[in-house]
């Protein structure tokens, strides 16, 4: 459900959808069970049959609530020019290999981040795209996230934080903007609090 945070209004539409097809199988008495995987699927409701199960329907309303979901979102989409992971405006989309993520991960230390990103870290960068010192309430990061408060949000250099300090997307909702960095996030907001001359918070 990671659209929930991306796109709030598919999630919307998601939910609806979700509790229609509740009802639309409670109305054909469909009693199938639906866990994890087809295989799993097929060995708790074929052996049942299909007079207490019904799971032939189930499948069917699945696949009729397949192609709603695709349609509705594929149109909103496009009408709203909604942002959702993998639509960002520009840069490339590198895939990886488990090999060269894993010797990725093991490369990121707080040194190497330096010796990549200069004496800051990039951080003189991050804050001009941000808007400057004085546009910055608070710095904080969660997992792969630096996550901000902003005085005005519209200040955000959007293409400088994704070409030159390697931010793979921004998320904004009002005063807050979150900047996706991945593992090395933590690196980068202790470049960034010392940048701005924060007390680290650990």
């Amino acid at each position: 459900f990671s659209f929930m945070f991306v796109s709030p209004i598919l999630f919307v539409i998601h939910s609806v959808l979700s509790g229609l097809s509740m009802v639309v199988l409670n109305i054909f008495n469909v009693r199938a069970i639906g866990p994890n995987g087809f295989i799993d699927f097929l060995l708790y409701n074929v052996p049942l049959g299909i007079e207490k199960t019904s799971w032939p329907m189930y499948i069917l309303v699945g696949l009729v609530f397949f192609g709603l979901y695709y349609g509705i979102f594929r149109f909103l989409i496009k009408l709203w020019n909604l942002r959702t992971i993998g639509r960002e405006d520009s840069g490339e989309v590198k895939l990886y290999s488990k090999s060269e993520y894993q010797e990725k991960v093991k490369g990121i230390t707080p040194d190497s981040v330096t010796a990549t990103n200069g004496d800051n870290g990039n951080a003189d960068v991050i804050v001009a795209a941000l808007g400057g010192k004085e546009n910055i309430k608070t710095v904080e990061n969660c997992y792969t996230r630096l996550r901000l408060t902003l005085v005005d949000p519209t200040k955000v250099e959007e293409a400088i934080l994704k070409n030159e300090t390697g931010a793979s997307g921004i998320i904004t909702k009002g005063e807050n903007v979150q900047v996706v960095y991945g593992l090395n996030v933590t690196q980068v907001r202790r470049a960034v609090d010392a940048y701005l001359g924060n007390e680290p918070n650990e």
